[in-house]
Order: structure tokens, then C-alpha cells, then sequence
């Protein structure tokens, strides 16, 4: 399917907006969003090998202007050694994943994902542990599980997130530490796409037609960052990944 002659993926163009404009605000959204409301419309193999490649771009920025917040001993010493052991064995499972099972299997990962972070975000995290200095063994399974979902959906966010939850980081270190994380991973997977003739020639031009609302979203989620009620926003978020991850367990 050429999907820069489908006017289906056109309606999507807001969805992308909103899902980038997010990641640039918080550091990680933008294609579990994209790719849970538009994989209602198209496969996850025809989606991801655009949206990952785009992710760069938004990483990229992030990462160039915030760098000085990147905390480097949590991201080299204990996040990507994990975390791309998982991508590893997502991207090799990504070869063989049938389509109806994928779809499925992420639908319930985004739903157990929103439906947790709306329970914290509504109850403000009164019954939350105490936060610790660093990562503990208990948090590695995730880091790798993070890695697999990464490779498998570009999606590893709501596990990590989940594995740095009782971690104390600063709002600005977690977003440029995430980004990097990202900027790292997407471009190995988009290096895997291209040597397993993931990326079409119509995706390749996709990717450069919808490079204008990535940069919109870095302009809108950079302005909103230090602007916005960021509980409301992300419960807003929430709900709408809910709805969205549950419609895939019905379609």
C-alpha cells in the first residue's frame, strides 16, 4: 500500500501533531500515540518504519538544545546496555510478528499502560513508594522489556517510564535523558528497517512530506513545556490512549 496516496493516513496528520507536539514537552509520546490511533487504519509494519525515522528529527532537537540535562551515568551505565539488548531481540521478533497478533498484544500494552498512569495522575502519587537515587535490579527485566517493545512497536516509552518511576529525576534531565535514549535507539532501528527493505520509496517521500509537522510540534511542545498544567495534559493523554489501545482489541 502507497500511503502517500491514501487519503486514510491523511487524517492522521493531527494525530501526528498532537503525538510530537507531546514528546517535546514531556520526552516520550510521540509514536505510542501515532501508532495506537493509526493502527485502527493501517498495519504497524506500514506505520513505524515513518513514524521512527521522523522521532529522529524531534530527538535530534532535544537532545542539541538540552544537552546540558542529559544525566549520562543513568543513560550509559544503566539504561541503553539493557534497553538495546531488548531492541535486539524486538527487531528480530519484528521480522516474523504476524500483523492481527501485533496489533493486539500493543493494544493491551497501551491499556494496561494509560490505565495505570491515569490511576497515578488522578491520584496525585499520595500512595506512591518512596523514590530512590538509582536504578535497582528490580527495575532491569523492565529496561529489557523496554528494549523488546522498542524494537518490536518503537514504543519501548511506557516500560521505561515505568522503570524510572521511583527513580528521582528532574523534569528537564528525564526529558533530554529520554530523548537521547530514543535518539540513540530509533536511529539503530532505522538502520534495521533499511536493511530489511522496511522503508519503501513511498514511506521515504512520506517521511519528507510530514517533516513540516514534526518541527510545528518541537515549536508548539517548546513553547508549552514551562506553560501548560502538565497533570491535566497528561490525563488528557491518558484517556485518549485508552480509548485508542482499546479500540484495537475490538478491530
Amino acid at each position: 500500500m502507497e500511503l502517500a496516496f491514501d487519503p486514510r493516513f491523511w487524517g492522521l496528520a493531527p494525530i501526528i501533531l498532537l503525538s510530537f507536539t507531546t514528546e517535546a514537552m514531556t520526552g516520550f509520546g510521540s509514536i505510542v500515540i501515532a501508532v495506537t490511533i493509526g493502527a485502527n487504519f493501517f498495519p504497524i509494519k506500514e506505520l513505524l518504519p515513518v513514524l521512527v525515522p521522523l522521532n529522529i528529527l524531534l530527538s535530534s532537537y532535544i537532545v542539541w538544545r538540552h544537552h546540558e540535562h542529559i544525566d549520562k551515568g543513568l543513560l550509559f551505565r544503566q539504561i541503553l546496555p539493557w534497553c538495546g539488548l531488548g531492541v535486539l531481540i524486538g527487531l528480530a521478533l519484528f521480522q516474523y510478528a504476524e500483523g492481527a497478533r501485533l496489533k493486539k498484544a500493543f493494544g493491551v500494552l497501551v491499556v494496561v499502560f494509560a490505565v495505570r498512569e491515569l490511576y497515578k495522575s488522578l491520584n496525585n502519587g499520595d500512595d506512591a513508594p518512596a523514590p530512590l537515587s538509582r536504578l535497582d535490579l528490580r527495575s532491569l527485566p523492565w529496561l529489557v522489556a523496554s528494549g523488546i517493545t522498542h524494537g518490536l512497536y518503537a514504543s519501548g516509552g511506557p516500560l521505561l517510564v515505568y522503570a524510572l518511576g521511583r527513580v528521582h529525576i528532574p523534569k528537564a534531565q528525564f526529558r533530554a535523558t529520554l530523548s537521547t535514549v530514543w535518539w540513540l535507539l530509533n536511529g539503530a532501528m532505522t538502520i534495521g528497517y533499511l536493511t530489511m527493505g522496511a522503508i519503501s520509496i513511498a514511506q521515504a517521500q512520506l517521511i519528507g512530506v510530514l517533516t513540516p509537522l514534526v518541527v510545528l510540534g518541537i515549536v508548539i511542545g517548546e513553547f508549552l513545556h514551562h506553560r501548560i498544567d502538565e497533570r491535566r495534559f497528561r490525563i488528557a493523554i491518558f484517556v485518549l490512549l485508552t480509548i485508542a489501545g482499546g479500540s484495537l482489541l475490538f478491530s
